[in-house]
């Protein structure tokens, strides 16, 4: 039973007599984490209200801060000096402050006992609900009146998460026996039955039926499942041809239905026919570059897309255009690409104007892994060092990529990875014969207090085995250097060179990197990192590169924005400082 001074009425009528007076709260006996219940119950302090108003709420506001932890036998008593002294710690000007001290002692705790739990309706066989009702706090567990309210939550948010939309609670109890200082949580739910996911009926979209149905990611009868059903949002956004999307489910039809199939409207709108992006970077090595992306997200009704890029920097200029072509049985995961451009690059020792055309077919499998196959031509007229000359090769492909994330375009925990063999032959038309193996990885993990401490690893691994390698086009061959690679060294400026000290490009090629990144403040990362690698024709006589320096990291509204300053450390000549800025997160 909650104890009161007897005085307290007598304490409320001096109040009384100063209406006006500021008063400031003094807890006393209380822990940091009772204090803040106490403050919490009690609010702030009204406009207007007389001490007399607050020490009431007070009084109220202890007892139940208190109780709602478990502490239903506090001996709260009040007391009041009017007046400033050091114990107010008041503003010198204000004679007539007052302060309401509290002197409180919580009592002893209230305990639980195991609780009574019961699941009924077709959840009581599912798993997800079993593991849910182990959870409850065990006997013996310090009664938290919020910890109840929780976990009723957590079982009404399961049972939507699983479909059981006719659910509901019989029983929902918390039981104090305050002479026994022991609780008890009675929590009955009956789940009803659950609810199969339904047919799904595309409004507004402009791309064929049978395309879009090869995105759904459940059958229909399948039970419900939030998740899932996320998914199909989520499949609609991957594809591009949308601007908007909202998924309507029909409960009363699905009620109607003896197996309470829920029928799913997609109401879509249909993106833009072209859209336009712009990027603008820069680097000490290459000066400034840009980039200008038109795209027309969807050509036709079949959901084929195209895309053309320039991108143009004073020592290399490239045009790109491709063309998707998605399977109709599964367009996300499975489509054609064709592709052409045309480069020319006039860098360090390389002049090379190139034409390629390309053909890939991507298949995202079970396993996460993209599997692409890929056949290219590819014409170029190049002098690479002192050796001038035109090669026409035909080389088709395989590579497998995975990139997996969490946390958004700056994310907290990821890893990328690419393998990929190329293979050109003087037997279909080549006029050289090579085999390219290269392999790519790059791994992001967080630690501490909200993923403050992030760090970036990457590596990178390349072989080429050629009849004659001066015929390999410079494009094919491996160059280490530059914002991607060894930072600190010029873009491409690290490879073997001939008598004359002239570039040439390696036939083999090992990077590495180590970065570490600390959030700063909100989307702001101080970044401080070290690089390493080679493109050489024979390791045994490999000299490394190193590179390190310090950036930042800002995650602007349009992506990871980016810039660095390195230097090489590989020896002890003078290097100069690098500058990069760009755009694009670790994977």
């Amino acid at each position: 039973m909650l104890r009161r001074i007897p005085t307290l009425l007598a304490l409320v009528l001096a109040l009384e007599a100063n209406a006006s007076e500021s008063c400031r709260i003094v807890l006393e006996g209380l822990d940091r984490e009772l204090k803040e219940n106490v403050m919490a119950h009690l609010g702030a302090a009204r406009e207007g209200e007389s001490a007399a108003s607050l020490a009431r709420r007070l009084q109220i506001a202890a007892a139940d801060g208190l109780r709602a932890l478990g502490y239903y036998e506090p001996d709260i008593r009040l007391a009041v000096n009017n007046g400033t002294s050091a114990e107010a710690e008041v503003d010198a000007k204000d004679k007539t402050a007052c302060t309401i001290t509290a002197h409180i002692k919580a009592g002893r705790r209230v305990t639980l006992l195991a609780p009574d739990i019961v699941i009924s309706g077709e959840a009581a066989d599912d798993p997800d609900f079993k593991a849910l009702a182990a959870s409850a706090k065990p006997a013996g567990t310090p009664l938290n009146h919020a910890d109840y309210e929780e976990f009723k939550q957590r079982i009404e948010a399961l049972a939507m998460q699983k479909g059981y939309f006719d659910g509901a609670f019989s029983l929902t109890a918390l039981e104090v026996l305050v002479s026994k200082a022991q609780a008890r949580w009675r929590l009955h739910y009956d789940s009803k039955a659950r609810f199969r996911f339904g047919p799904v009926q595309f409004k507004g979209s402009q791309i064929e039926e049978k395309y879009l149905s090869g995105i759904i990611p459940f059958e229909t009868g399948a039970y419900y499942d939030y998740p899932v059903y996320a998914e199909l949002s989520n499949n609609l956004s991957q594809t591009g041809w949308f601007a908007s999307i909202a998924l309507e489910p029909d409960f009363e039809a699905a009620r109607k239905d003896a197996e309470l199939h829920l029928p799913v409207t997609a109401r879509v709108t249909p993106r833009k026919q072209n859209i336009v992006e712009t990027g603008l970077g820069f680097a000490t090595d290459v000066g400034p570059h840009g980039r200008l992306k038109w795209t027309r997200p969807w050509v036709n009704a079949k959901g084929h897309s195209l895309a053309a890029q320039a991108d143009v920097s004073a020592k290399e200029q490239e045009v790109d255009l491709s063309y998707k072509i998605p399977q109709s049985a599964d367009p996300l995961k499975s489509y054609w690409l064709l592709q052409s451009g045309y480069k020319y690059t006039d860098l360090n020792d390389t002049q090379s104007s190139q034409l390629a055309l390309g053909g890939s077919h991507f298949r995202l499998l079970e396993s996460g892994w993209t599997r692409q196959i890929s056949v290219n031509w590819l014409t170029d007229n190049f002098s690479q060092a002192d050796v001038s000359t035109t090669s026409m090769v035909i080389y088709p492909g395989i590579a497998f990529s995975r990139t997996r994330s969490r946390g958004g375009v700056m994310p907290s925990w990821g890893d990328s990875q690419r393998y990929s063999v190329q293979i050109a032959n003087k037997a279909w038309g080549s006029d050289v014969d090579f085999i390219i193996l290269e392999a790519s990885h790059t791994w992001v993990r967080s630690l501490g207090l909200q993923n403050q401490h992030r760090f970036v690893f990457r590596g990178g691994a390349g072989w080429i085995d050629a009849d004659n390698f001066e015929a390999v086009p410079p494009d094919l061959r491996f160059f280490a250097g530059g914002d991607t690679s060894v930072r600190g060294y010029d873009y491409k400026s690290i490879s073997p060179r001939n008598a004359k000290g002239e570039l040439t490009g390696g036939s083999k090629l090992l990077t590495g990197s180590v970065e570490y990144q600390y959030n700063v403040s909100g989307n702001w990362w101080g970044a401080v990192f070290f690089d390493v690698g080679e493109a050489v024709n024979d390791f045994s006589t490999s000299n490394f590169k190193k590179g390190a320096g310090f950036g930042v990291r800002w995650k602007s509204p349009v992506g990871p924005v980016k810039i660095d300053l390195a230097r090489a450390v590989s020896d002890g000549s003078e290097h100069s400082w690098k500058v990069y800025i760009g755009f694009g997160g670790a994977l």
